[in-house]
């Protein structure tokens, strides 16, 4: 990740693992991926990959993975977002040609993560540099990893009736759009937030 000069540093005081942070708006966000290892799973079981892409957490796990101080972000935490990057839109809604602003050119063993898509250019504006590692569907005590370098998923703090609120990108769209999933048969990476 390039280093903004607004950028800082936060300590995770359960495993001292550092995690690149930035403000946007009002809010702090984590730039990375959480990977706290007190929940949740690694992309394929691979500790090695999880601290590298950050873990995937059911949404109870996720409730309570973030450190003290800092949650999940709430659909009005996603809006406040889009609004500091000066786009429109409402919770619950997709947000239009706000992806570039969320991506990053990031490379990884040589391979551009975001594969390149006409009409989307990752600036990164937000300096997030939210990553395409996909999802997990859950059966038993299986997780099986789906589209690595496709979708970017990331929890919402809302739930009920067993389904929880998510917000994700597709390599292939320029949008930032909200679903809702199982949330103890799906897991999904984790972002937090600190207001």
């Amino acid at each position: 990740f390039e280093f903004y000069e607004s950028d800082f540093i936060y300590p995770d005081p359960r495993d001292l693992t550092p995690y690149i942070c930035t403000t946007v708006g009002d809010t702090d966000w984590m730039r990375q991926n959480l990977c706290w290892a007190g929940a949740g799973r690694p992309i394929e079981d691979s500790e090695a990959a999880g601290n590298i892409f950050g873990r995937f957490y059911t949404h109870s796990e996720a409730l309570d993975a973030c450190p003290e101080d800092w949650t999940l972000p709430t659909e009005q935490d996603w809006v406040d977002l889009a609004a500091a990057l000066g786009k429109s839109g409402a919770a619950s809604e997709t947000f239009s040609d706000i992806a570039g602003d969320l991506r990053d050119r990031v490379n990884f063993n040589g391979t551009e993560m975001w594969e390149y898509w006409p009409g989307i250019t990752p600036a990164n504006a937000s300096r997030l540099s939210m990553l395409p590692v996909g999802y997990a569907q859950i059966s038993g005590s299986s997780y099986i990893f789906f589209d690595f370098g496709k979708y970017a998923m990331f929890w919402s703090a809302e739930e009920a009736d067993g389904m929880a609120s998510a917000r994700y990108m597709s390599q292939d769209q320029p949008c930032l759009y909200y679903g809702e999933f199982p949330a103890e048969e799906t897991a999904l990476p984790v972002r937090c937030i600190r207001k």
